[in-house]
């Protein structure tokens, strides 16, 4: 019997990416095979129109076609029913084992693999950057790729991920949920403070032009993101600040999928502001800016 690692996820890119490198790093634990759907943002449908400002390629868009014929399943093939693997540092590989017993198969959740499973597990199983280069991109992503790889880095580079537009001026601001997503400029601005005093290289992303040009000519630190401009779709533009970012050695975000791909590439640590910040410390970076 083959047993089969599902990655069926249907929000960003971040974490489809996420999903599918971990799919991969579980089967190859397991000597299992991978399977991953690819639909619409929120929907089962291969409807690929935004949705509250956000969208997300088609498959053929990013993978070769060889890779999807192998390892692309329809909603129709995949056990939706099948609960998601999770845990709280307590996951072994003999319970992974055992989950392929009882289900024949393993759906992968939202729990990050390096907080799922036990210290036991080497730290290389968490560095996923072997599985994503296993990954049959696109030939203009991997064009994308190869250009974030060759950008001239001046010694250790600290990525700074400043999420703000859809969060701040979006229809997400309608949700206070999410503000831990996202990142104000005051906090941005200490953060590349922050990381100056380390003696850190620091380039910066996000989805708001006008901040990061702020932060760009008032720290002199790189934009990412304006580096990416260049490239002719939103997909090429995303792959290639995620691999711009995964070469950081440290990546300051809020709880950004898109980061956590990168910074899981080579395993490299991420830094929410609340970690290195207190309220009254961000609460105060706040109120200087307004004086």
């Amino acid at each position: 019997t083959i047993h089969t690692v599902y990655s069926m996820r249907r929000d960003g890119l971040g974490s489809r990416l996420t999903g599918l490198v971990t799919a991969m790093r579980v089967a190859e634990l397991i000597d299992a095979e991978f399977k991953f759907t690819w639909t619409g943002l929120s929907t089962w449908a291969m409807d690929f129109k935004p949705v509250r400002g956000h969208s997300i390629a088609a498959p053929t868009e990013l993978f070769t076609q060889r890779f999807l014929n192998q390892h692309l399943i329809d909603r129709g093939d995949a056990d939706l029913d099948l609960p998601p693997l999770k845990g709280e540092g307590d996951v072994t590989l003999q319970d992974l084992r055992k989950r392929f017993d009882r289900d024949g198969a393993i759906r992968i959740g939202y729990v990050p693999l390096n907080k799922a499973c036990s210290p036991d597990f080497p730290a290389s199983t968490f560095a996923m950057r072997d599985c994503f280069d296993r990954i049959e991109f696109s030939e203009a992503i991997r064009g994308a790729i190869k250009s974030a790889q060759n950008v001239d880095i001046a010694g250790p580079m600290t990525a700074l991920h400043v999420r703000g537009g859809d969060i701040v001026y979006g229809e997400w601001r309608k949700r206070a949920l999410w503000t831990y997503k996202g990142m104000t400029i005051p906090v941005a601005k200490a953060m590349v403070a922050w990381a100056l005093e380390k003696g850190s290289s620091i380039v910066c992303f996000g989805s708001d032009g006008a901040v990061l040009d702020y932060l760009s000519q008032e720290y002199g630190i790189m934009n990412g993101s304006a580096l990416s401009a260049k490239f002719a779709t939103e997909a090429e533009r995303s792959m290639f600040e995620i691999v711009l970012m995964s070469r950081a050695v440290e990546v300051i975000a809020g709880t950004s999928t898109f980061a956590r791909v990168a910074a899981s590439l080579d395993g490299i640590p991420i830094h929410q502001p609340e970690q290195v910040m207190s309220w009254t410390d961000r609460e105060q970076a706040c109120i200087r800016d307004l004086e």
